[in-house]
């Protein structure tokens, strides 16, 4: 597979450290002693894991808010779907469930400016009130109980197996009446939990919608523009990362190993309905800018939040204990096709010693099981391994 390598100028976000890493245990701590951190061992690793196992990916690696790496390897589009096209470091991609972080310090920031709403405060004041027309957003058994806290921590209580798969409003609306009949233990990881807030935020905000604007309209708006206020905007992200990406300059996904067949889903492709737990087209330098700013600042939430969201792991479902720290980690995969499989991934990790790193794949390596690739513990190891003897 070629390497596409691209000079991309250093991100100088002129940020601050305002708080120590995860304090490590004694263990760790004689270890990291022993050893000292390495950029070019972990750029190495991250290419050593990842280029074997994708048609192409995009990687950012970042200290203290700047970024020191940066590349693209392998193709955008294969010669199958008219190309080849090399992939590229500011091509905008599906970033799948890396969204649910991006969505949860939306959340974070919402409840923070909000007096009187807080992460236990109910949610169905803020549901979409009943259409006595169509009998959407019926309150069914339990839904009273629920709060901020156990939608961010997956313990809604939901019972997934009764509604067909997705995140639309009519669907979301099936799960509201349908109500709350599971344990709330183990949590149940799913994207209804954080969909939900797509059509919660609107009235937490007391918007209204327009005269001819039908409701999904009305909260997908309203939740997009919030995010982009709170959250992309905030980290310098100032374009719209719903809208589409031009059909033409689009990269396709892709089976890996690949089979020489066209990919499917391009960039274009319309969640906005949908958004909340995934949707949104980023470029890996987006992820990194977000992952900088909401490290190292309180641009996008304040450091009470940020404590907050790490402790409880509140939009890091993928967090690992690594040799030398906690590494705040989200992974995410799309499929768009599962017969073959075809499809991307994605991983975003907020690393110890002021390190963040976000990988995002045009292809699917599952193993013979159809399990996604472990993003999240190969970012672990790849980190950790990339700490070597001093000097």
């Amino acid at each position: 597979m070629k390497r596409i390598v691209v000079a991309v100028a250093l991100v100088a976000l002129a940020l601050i450290v305002t708080a120590c890493d995860t304090l490590l245990g004694d263990a760790a701590k004689t270890v990291a002693a022993q050893k000292v951190f390495s950029m070019d061992e972990f750029e190495q690793n991250i290419i050593d894991a990842f280029e074997p196992n994708s048609v192409g990916f995009t990687y950012v690696i970042a200290k203290n808010g700047v970024v020191e790496r940066s590349d693209a390897i392998g193709l955008g589009r294969t010669a199958a779907d008219g190309g080849p096209r090399d992939i590229a470091v500011t091509d905008r991609m599906h970033i799948a469930s890396v969204a649910k972080t991006i969505t949860t310090a939306a959340v974070l920031r919402l409840l923070q400016d909000t007096p009187g709403v807080g992460l236990d405060s109910l949610i169905e004041p803020y549901l979409p009130p009943f259409n006595p027309t169509n009998g959407m957003w019926t309150r069914g058994p339990g839904i009273s109980s629920l709060t901020f806290r156990r939608l961010l921590l997956h313990r809604s209580g939901f019972d997934f197996s009764e509604v067909a798969n997705g995140e639309t409003d009519a669907l979301l609306s099936q799960y509201i009446a349908n109500g709350v009949t599971l344990p709330l233990n183990p949590a149940t990881y799913d994207n209804v939990h954080h969909a939900l807030f797509r059509v919660i935020v609107p009235y937490v905000l007391g918007e209204t919608k327009g005269d001819l604007e039908s409701d999904e309209d009305f909260h997908s708006r309203v939740f997009s523009e919030y995010v982009q206020q709170v959250v992309f905007g905030p980290a310098g992200i100032t374009a719209d990362r719903v809208s589409f990406v031009p059909a033409g300059d689009a990269n396709r996904y892709y089976r890996w190993p690949e089979d020489g067949l066209p990919g499917v889903g391009g960039s274009n492709n319309d969640f906005r309905l949908s958004l909340g737990a995934y949707g949104w087209y980023m470029s890996v330098l987006d992820v990194g800018r977000f992952l900088a700013y909401l490290r190292f600042t309180e641009n996008i939430i304040s450091a009470e939040s940020r404590e907050i969201m790490n402790d409880e792991r509140l939009g890091w479902w993928n967090t690992r204990v690594g040799t030398y720290g906690t590494y705040y980690i989200k992974q995410g995969s799309w499929r768009w096709t599962t017969t073959p499989t075809r499809g991307m991934q994605a991983v975003a990790a907020n690393l110890s010693g002021g390190i963040q790193a976000a990988v995002i794949m045009n292809s699917r390596a599952d193993d013979a099981l159809g399990a996604a690739f472990n993003m999240a513990s190969i970012m672990r190891d790849a980190f950790d391994d990339a700490h070597i003897e001093q000097q």
